[in-house]
């Protein structure tokens, strides 16, 4: 269980920190900005698109984190779930990239959400997978467990609500994906509702 921590929140950070990357560099000879503004203004849908993206990445770590949390053993199962996860995202990663070279490629957004579903989809299932085969600590009953699932579907199911947008453009896209906020109040709503001592 240690090592599988210790491998997935560097795998995580190694994606926060290649998402990063993809930002325009000071050393590159076609960058000609003289102020913040300027790179802001300059490239607003870049820098939407790469805050999303890092922000999918922060909340699918603490997901797992909280997962790895509250697990007393895990599996080699689960552990290729993880990593199959991780797969995922780093695709994710390389289509993001792939968008910046060639200025909102229709194809791109498409394959950015193809594989940002899945990887959030596999972390519900994971989820799923720990509690079927006793994996969960013993001080987690079964209503806390059911609970803490709820919180999991949000993003992925917003990501594969944004594929029907891609074809309308990055800005449009972007803004599609803000359908996980309704969707998280609903979930954690419907969980407070059916589990009202959890919570």
């Amino acid at each position: 269980m240690f090592s599988l921590k210790i491998l997935m929140n560097a795998l995580f950070a190694l994606l926060l920190f290649q998402a990063f990357m993809i930002l325009s560099r000071p050393d590159d000879p076609l960058l000609e900005y003289y102020s913040l503004a300027q790179i802001f203004t300059g490239n607003t849908d870049e820098l939407l698109l790469i805050l999303v993206g890092m922000i999918l990445i922060v909340v699918y770590w603490v997901q797992n984190n909280k997962q790895l949390a509250n697990l007393k053993r895990s599996s080699g199962t689960r552990a290729a779930l993880a990593v199959s996860q991780m797969f995922a995202l780093m695709i994710y990663l390389y289509f993001m990239r792939f968008d910046m070279e060639f200025e909102g490629l229709e194809i791109a957004l498409y394959m950015q959400r193809v594989f940002l579903a899945p990887a959030g989809f596999i972390g519900v299932f994971n989820w799923v997978y720990a509690r079927r085969n006793d994996l969960t600590l013993d001080r987690i009953d079964d209503a806390e467990e059911k609970y803490r699932f709820f919180q999991l579907p949000p993003e992925p199911s917003a990501a594969l609500f944004s594929l029907a947008f891609a074809g309308y453009g990055p800005e449009v896209w972007i803004l599609s994906f803000l359908i996980v906020i309704p969707l998280s109040v609903i979930c954690t709503r419907l969980g407070k509702r059916i589990w009202p001592h959890i919570g």
